[in-house]
Parts: structure tokens; sequence; C-alpha cells
């Protein structure tokens, strides 16, 4: 599910999630539709979902229905959510610090930047889950790994602290001479070459005019050229763009959550609906580009540096979204 989808339906969530907190039955507190709510957290008084501010912290919400709900940046410290249905959720920035997940269905949910640290994941379902960016330092590492051993950590930070980025052996000097304008590239990997790109040092590539269908998260490509690139798949997600050129380049939907734009030139480029989540933008330049429909949720980003783009329909870095 796209970003866009889930951010578009936020009010619905939200309303069906307040009357949910209600049937909920928590206890004595503050007043939520007409209902009362009750935190047990030290960090929070009340249960509430309030706009796009939802604060559960600390709540008893075992076994409750969260499917499709947009919780972006949600307060959900020490809450109970043990058996709770999180299924297509968007957590993306959510703190669940210390939360009891056991048994409880994450399946295709958008963690993206969301905490964990101290939560209790014993038998929960991650199937198919978005953890990117998301922090698992201090769980149970016997839970960590019964839950996710089989899903895609990529840019995860695993118990102990350390984030997860496959280590692949990068043979930069092969890619010198290939001729990229001519060549296609299948999910990770050059069909010709079997080169991998994730976490690969390309400081420097020319791929000017390539066509490309690649992974490109946590690489580096400081100062590349990618003027013209016709980017039909793939991310950028994590990856380290400073100063790279992207003139006029077609990079339609796809995925720089994380990745250091700073200082980066995307002059007249197509970046509709794509998801520029906590990127970095310091110094890009957008003048001419098509930022239409685009998510730049929490991106480190004045409004200089966007100046010139098309920001139609775009979610900004504050989370209002442009008409």
């Amino acid at each position: 599910m796209s970003s866009n989808f889930v951010f578009g339906k936020s009010f619905l969530h939200l309303f069906v999630l307040s009357l949910l907190l209600a049937l909920a039955g928590c206890g004595g507190g503050v007043s939520l539709e007409g209902k009362t709510a009750e935190s047990t957290s030290p960090y929070s008084s009340d249960c509430t979902a309030r706009g796009r501010e939802v604060n559960l912290s600390g709540c008893k919400l075992a076994s409750i229905d969260l499917s499709w709900s947009d919780l972006t940046g949600a307060n959900l410290r020490d809450a109970d959510f043990a058996g709770a249905d999180f299924t297509g959720a968007n957590l993306s920035y959510a703190d669940l610090t210390g939360a009891d997940l056991m048994g409880a269905n994450l399946q295709s949910t958008t963690l993206f930047m969301a905490q964990f640290s101290g939560a209790m994941i014993s038998k929960t379902d991650f199937s198919y889950a978005d953890v990117f960016g998301a922090d698992f330092s201090d769980t149970d590492p016997t839970d960590f790994d019964a839950s996710l051993a089989n899903e895609d950590l990529l840019g995860a930070t695993l118990p102990g602290g350390e984030r997860y980025v496959p280590e692949y052996e990068c043979e930069v000097d092969v890619l010198v001479p290939i001729d990229w304008s001519q060549i296609e590239i299948g999910g990770d990997y050059i069909e010709s070459g079997g080169i991998p790109f994730i976490g690969c040092d390309l400081t420097g590539v020319d791929l000017q005019d390539a066509e490309l269908r690649a992974n490109f998260s946590f690489a580096i490509l400081v100062d590349a050229n990618l003027r013209r690139v016709d980017m039909r798949d793939g991310a950028f997600s994590g990856a380290n763009l400073q100063r790279a050129d992207l003139r006029s380049a077609k990079l339609k939907l796809l995925d720089f959550r994380g990745a250091d734009l700073s200082g980066a030139d995307f002059r007249n480029a197509n970046l509709q609906g794509a998801d520029l989540s906590g990127a970095t933008l310091t110094d890009a330049d957008f003048r001419g580009a098509n930022l239409s429909g685009a998510v730049l949720y929490r991106a480190n980003a004045s409004q200089e540096d966007l100046i010139g783009a098309d920001l139609s329909g775009a979610t900004m870095p504050d989370g209002t979204v442009n008409p």
C-alpha cells in the first residue's frame, strides 16, 4: 500500500480508532468520544486520537483490530497490544518502546523508523512487513529471530544495536567499461554480471541515460552522474546521493526514505509519488521538479530547498498535505 493512500485515509482511520478505543473499555481517565480511557504509562495520562495525533501510551488494548490504520508517529509506549491485528497499518515513526506485541499480527505493515526497543515480540507475525529503519535494539534476540528470521531486515537495527545491511562483494572496477545506456538491471543484480548494489560504493559512477531496475539501498552514490536515468523500479532508501546529478531523471514512485540527498541536483526530474520520508534535502535543487503526490514526511528540508518544485498533493515534512 502506498504512503499516499494511507495518508488519504487518516481521518476515517482515526474516527474508527476512537470508536474501537471506546469499545475497548479502558477504565477511568480522560474522555474520548464520550467514553473514558485509561493509561498506566508514566509517559502519558490519557489515551487519545485527535486529528493526526495518536497517544495510546500505556493503554490496555489487547486483541484490538487496528488493521489498515494510519498510526504514523503515534505514541504507543508500554501499551498492551497482545493479540492485536495491525495488518496493513502504517506505523512509520511510531514509538512502541516497551509495548506488549506478543501474538500480534503485523503482516504487511509499514514500520519505517518505528521504535521497538524493549518491546515484547514473542510470536509476533511480521510477514511481509517493511521494517526499513525500524529499531529492534533491546528486544529479546530469541523472540526477534523467531519473528523476523525469514523477512527482509534491510536497514533495521537488530538487537545489540547493529543496523542490518547485507554484505555484498561490490566489484566496482567491473562497472567502469560498461555501457549503462544499453543495460537493463533486474532486481539487485546486473543480469550480465551478477553484481549487487545494496551498500555498494559507487562514488562518481556515470549512469547517464541508463534504463535501470535496481535496488541501490545504502549505496554510496556521492557525485554520481544519474542525469536522465529512467529508473523504472527500485529503491534508493538509506543511500548517500550527496551532490549527485539527477537532472531530468525519471524517478516516479521510487523509495528515497532516509536517503542523504544534500546538494543533489533534481532540476526537472520526475519524482511524482516518490517517498522521501526522513530524507535529508539540505541544499538540494528541485527547480522544475515534479514532486506531486510525493511524501516528504519528516524530511530534513526547508522551504528554500523546495523552491520551484511542483508540490501539489505532496505530504510535507510536518505531515500536512498540499492541495
